[in-house]
């Protein structure tokens, strides 16, 4: 583990043997410890910042059928859903988002209403021709 933080830390890349290496590794502590010191490196300020993010699923209804996607549902399918507004809402609380995140949510929200109007409006011309 310490040649591969020391060749890390001195700016070399790593082979794919010691990634692979790296991520069987069950040295959890040494990894932190390495990934500490490398963001020290990196990122010399006193402080850290983080955000809360988070990307609430309203749906896993989809129509596409991709075969790479093991989320989506089809409609008809038990295990689909869509969240209603209110659900939503005691998301949005129950996270406690600031306030500037919770306006980015409310426009958000009007995107989505509009995507989906966009879509109604799609579906019926292509059913009236």
């Amino acid at each position: 583990m310490n040649n591969v933080v020391d060749k890390v830390y001195s700016d070399k890349r790593l082979s794919f043997e010691e990634g692979v290496n790296l991520i069987k590794s069950f040295d959890l502590i040494g990894l932190g410890t390495a990934a500490d010191r490398l963001c020290q490196k990196l990122h010399p300020e006193q402080y850290r910042t983080y955000i809360i993010d988070r990307n609430i699923n309203y749906t896993n209804v989809c129509i596409s059928g991709c075969k790479f996607c093991a989320f989506y549902r089809e409609k008809d399918n038990k295990e689909s859903y869509v969240l209603s507004k209110d659900e939503l809402r005691q998301m949005i609380k129950d996270d406690n988002l600031p306030p500037a995140l919770q306006k980015t949510f409310d426009e958000a929200k009007e995107a989505v209403n509009w995507n989906i109007d966009i879509l109604k409006a799609k579906y019926r011309l292509r059913k009236v021709t």
